[in-house]
């Protein structure tokens, strides 16, 4: 093989971005996971006193405005994170028992 010829196949060899998965394959070396932050929020939603407090003003409306009027005041205070959503679907299942006992 000509010298030149093999100049050229070393020169095409040793580009940067034409790595083999044995070296790696890529170059950039920025990328750093104990370096990324995820904007995740970490705000408990729904403490046992606000789900108490829920819970108190829905079997009240339940009683005085019915069914309706309290699922309507559960979802209201799912949507504004007073509580969590599995604290609502067990909101609405009491209220479901207790409407049924009427």
């Amino acid at each position: 093989m000509p010298k030149a010829q093999a100049d050229i196949i070393n020169k095409s060899g040793d580009r940067k971005r034409f790595g083999t998965i044995l070296k790696g394959g890529s170059k950039n070396d920025s990328y750093n996971p104990k370096k990324t932050f995820h904007k995740v929020s970490t705000a408990v939603i729904g403490s046992p006193a606000l789900y108490d407090k829920v819970g108190q003003n829905a079997l009240l409306l339940l009683e005085t405005r019915g069914l309706d009027t309290a699922s309507l005041y559960v979802d209201k205070e799912l949507k504004d994170y007073a509580i969590s959503g599995a604290q609502a679907f067990q909101l609405r299942r009491i209220l479901d028992l207790f409407n049924m006992q009427k």
